[in-house]
C-alpha cells in the first residue's frame, strides 16, 4: 500500500472511529448497553433521527453502508494496529498527567467510550 493510500485509509478509519465513538457515547439502547455503532441499521436509525430521513432514504443509505462494509473492514484491518498504538500512547501520556485519584475515573471513562477495547 502506498503512503498516500495508507494515509487516506488512516484518515477514513479515523473518521469512522470518530463517528462510531460519537454514536456509542451519545446513544444508548433501551437496555442501557451500547449498540454496535457501525451496524447499518444502527447508523440509519441514528441518521434518521438526526436528519429526518424518509423511508426511501433509509433504504438507500442502509444499502450503501452494507455495500461498502467490506472495504471499510479491510481498510480498518490495515490501519487498526497503528490507530491502537496511537490511542495507547495517548492514554498512557494522559495517565501520566493525572493524579492517582483521577486515573481510575479516567480509565472508567475510556472503557465506557471504547467498549470492547482493552485499556492499557
Amino acid at each position: 500500500m502506498t503512503a498516500t493510500a495508507r494515509a487516506m485509509a488512516l484518515f477514513l478509519a479515523g473518521c469512522a472511529l470518530a463517528f462510531a465513538l460519537g454514536v456509542v457515547v451519545g446513544r444508548k439502547t433501551a437496555r442501557g448497553a451500547s449498540a454496535n455503532a457501525m451496524d447499518p441499521d444502527v447508523v440509519v436509525t441514528t441518521l434518521s433521527r438526526q436528519l429526518q430521513l424518509d423511508s426511501t432514504q433509509q433504504r438507500q443509505i442502509r444499502d450503501i453502508f452494507r455495500r461498502h462494509q467490506g472495504a471499510v473492514d479491510e481498510a480498518w484491518r490495515s490501519v487498526q494496529p497503528h490507530v491502537r498504538a496511537a490511542i495507547d500512547s495517548t492514554q498512557m501520556e494522559v495517565l501520566g498527567a493525572l493524579r492517582p485519584d483521577q486515573r481510575g475515573r479516567f480509565l472508567d471513562i475510556v472503557r465506557s467510550a471504547h467498549r470492547g477495547m482493552t485499556v492499557k
